[in-house]
């Protein structure tokens, strides 16, 4: 069925909802170029899409499925789908869930029943990196998995600070893994995967990185947590989709007591960290709370 599942998503116009009604009425785990095409009528016929497809589309489609395989296997890059028991339990459950993970490096860091989302804008004071590599290094030492997004500012001070600690670090990448963005943070990301740690992204290797990603990143890095910790953001930031992903997939909301974090901190349940006893407090609430990981699907609670 992975098979097929590529095979889709290598489809132009074709979104995970309709991958997963194929897959639903899908009587075979394998498919020739034929029996893929009728699946495809079929959900045309339901109104699942609206695009017509050929043959020829069909066939392009397997054939770029088979050297996505080709190519993951010489870089080591794994593949995981939601038909598999292994899928992330995290993210099983959440709105627009991912079809298929791509993963290089130690999965049990994006399984760990201890994760937590450090993040925060590119632009940030130096407050706000410093804050997001301790609230790492102090996590990653105590047997968190520290999930970012290993762009720059806030989320590679947390990769650093929880790898300084000998800690587990899962960079949730808007690119494919063949294709690492920021061409700055390459070395961290082999570092990452060098010391037990994850780089994890829900695109086919050879895929083109949109702006769109950079937000469809955003609903993993919460997904795949216990709990959420902002250090800094600002009004423009992608940081705002987090919050909000957060908040709708009924994560643990918290963020550090500074200036720019204000409109956070007035959210009566967020989890305002200045001190250890904060800490303490975060990861009481983690190890003995939350298991209801259901997205409500809420309407947008900060502004973007």
């Amino acid at each position: 069925m992975n098979d097929l599942i590529l095979t889709l998503l290598n489809l132009k116009y074709i979104g995970n909802k309709t991958i997963e009604y194929i897959l639903h009425i899908s009587k075979s785990t394998k498919h020739n170029e034929k029996e893929i095409l009728h699946l495809l009528e079929e959900a045309n016929l339901k109104g699942k899409t609206k695009r017509i497809y050929t043959l020829d589309d069909i066939k392009i489609a397997i054939n770029k499925t088979y050297k996505i395989k080709e190519s993951c296997i010489k870089q080591n890059i794994k593949i995981v789908s939601i038909l598999e028991s292994s899928y992330p339990e995290k993210l099983r459950h959440i709105n627009d869930r991912p079809l298929l993970l791509f993963y290089k490096g130690n999965y049990s860091a994006m399984t760990n029943n201890k994760s937590i989302a450090i993040i925060g804008s590119r632009k940030v004071s130096v407050k706000g990196l410093k804050s997001s590599y301790n609230m790492a290094y102090l996590l990653g030492k105590d047997g968190y998995s520290i999930i970012s997004g290993l762009a720059k500012g806030c989320d590679e001070q947390a990769h650093k600070g929880c790898l300084d600690a000998f800690g587990s670090t899962v960079a949730v990448l808007p690119c494919p893994l063949d294709n690492i963005y920021p061409k700055s943070n390459v070395k961290l990301a082999n570092d990452i995967v060098d010391n037990k740690g994850c780089l994890v992204s829900e695109y086919p290797l050879g895929s083109n990185i949109h702006k769109s990603n950079f937000i469809r990143r955003n609903r993993l890095q919460s997904g795949l947590s216990n709990a959420l910790i902002v250090c800094e953001t600002n009004e423009n930031s992608g940081t705002n989709h987090t919050i909000n992903f957060c908040i709708n997939q009924n994560r643990i909301l918290s963020c550090i007591n500074i200036k720019r974090n204000v409109e956070i901190i007035d959210n009566k349940n967020c989890i305002v960290i200045n001190d250890e006893c904060d800490i303490n407090k975060l990861k009481e609430k983690i190890e003995n709370g939350n298991k209801n990981y259901i997205d409500n699907g809420k309407q947008l609670v900060f502004k973007l």
